[in-house]
């Protein structure tokens, strides 16, 4: 599939894309309505973004993670976690989808804000597609006429917050929908002790909002060794538990240079920086730019 490029003046939305984000220019939010043209690869599928992806016609299969097939058709909701993997795609010609994408960071600010949403994680993971009802199909709709609207929109003043209410407004709703099927799941089909020890390393992961660097004390705190901790979250995520600990970290540090007027040296000391020479090399290093230049850039784009 391969469709023209709209990219708006609002660098936080690209609307009907063909693209690979980079971290430095990676959008809040992409939506995929044009399907005119399914003769190349199936590339809304961005690795480490959040897909929500609703088949309107026709059908696609893919390999979720090298084990998992899994096959849309009519009214079926997929939804595809970060760090997922994704290949072996199949469809049909006259296949049409509504497909939005949001960024790590949307659902990071999410996800990990609020504990309520955790029981969803591994839901979504071992059952990523959903038929949707009636009543669910109109509030999607809604839903997406909202995203098509902005992505058409130039910036305005309140667009940000404005946004951030949309993208937390959708992953709650998903969540009440979903919600509403767990009660359903056979039990031969209920969490493992692994998938238990995996939420509560993200509970951990939330409550320690980016003051922890360090893989050891959450294995300290599960009770396991740090060995383990790390093939558990490797299993689960594809990614290692250093890695997640540091995205976690890094958007705690974009938050407060963006959302509070805390100075760069109060909140070192605030996420126990020994320096701030080190916390200048820690957030370049994992957001790509100085401290200063990431509360210069988001304060320019206001």
């Amino acid at each position: 599939m391969s469709t023209p490029q709209q990219t708006l003046p609002n660098d936080n939305i690209i609307a009907t894309a063909d693209i690979r984000p980079t971290p430095e220019t990676e959008p809040e939010f992409i939506l995929y309505d044009d399907f005119a043209d399914t003769s190349q690869q199936i590339d809304f599928f961005i690795p480490n973004r959040f897909i929500v992806a609703y088949c309107q016609q026709g059908t696609l299969s893919a390999t979720i993670n090298h084990q998992q097939t899994t096959t849309l058709s009519h009214g079926d909701l997929m939804i595809v976690l970060p760090r997922t993997s994704l290949e072996d795609f199949n469809y049909s010609d006259d296949l049409q989808m509504l497909v939005l994408s949001l960024s790590p960071s949307v659902i990071n600010d999410s996800l990990l804000a609020d504990k309520n949403l955790w029981p969803t994680i591994e839901f979504v993971a071992n059952h990523p597609k959903t038929h949707l009802t009636d009543d669910e199909k109109e509030v999607g709709q809604q839903y997406y006429q909202l995203y098509k609207s902005y992505s058409k929109r130039k910036p305005t003043k309140f667009q940000r917050n404005i946004l951030h209410t949309l993208h937390k407004s959708i992953i709650y709703e998903i969540a009440d929908m979903l919600l509403n099927r767990m009660d359903t799941i056979p039990e031969n089909e209920q969490y493992s002790q692994t998938d238990n020890t995996f939420k509560n390393f993200l509970q951990l992961l939330a409550m320690s909002k980016g003051k922890v660097r360090n893989v050891s004390y959450f294995a300290h705190e599960l009770c396991i060794t740090t060995k383990y901790l790390s093939h558990i979250i490797k299993d689960k995520t594809g990614h290692s538990a250093k890695q997640l600990i540091d995205e976690t970290v890094a958007q705690e540090i974009r938050r407060q240079l963006c959302y509070t007027s805390k100075t760069v040296k109060e909140i070192a000391n605030d996420m126990g920086f020994p320096s701030l020479s080190f916390f200048g090399t820690y957030t370049r290093k994992h957001l790509n730019a100085s401290p200063a230049n990431i509360r210069k850039k988001y304060r320019a784009g206001k």
